[in-house]
């Protein structure tokens, strides 16, 4: 009986919500990064360059990847 007057509290709804907005959010800013690292990879080895440089061009599309698509799928979820 608690339990269910604890659910039905407005901030326990509204912190469900969120937790439930954050995770979509990460999740898409995961799978954006691993899209991003593999298109990095897939341009980078159309040039002939050091294995240091594919790697800092992989890490650097991963990081922008992420980004991009977390911010994105936030705008998205949100409005």
């Amino acid at each position: 009986m608690y339990f269910d007057a604890f659910l039905n509290h407005i901030y326990v709804k509204r912190a469900i919500a969120a937790g439930i907005d954050f995770g979509i959010e990460v999740a898409a800013g995961f799978l954006g990064g691993y899209f991003g690292a593999m298109v990095a990879a897939l341009v980078i080895v159309l040039y002939d360059v050091s294995p240091m440089a594919t790697q800092k061009a992989i890490w650097s599309g991963m990081g922008f990847g992420f980004l991009f698509w977390s911010m994105a799928a936030s705008l998205l979820n949100r409005v």
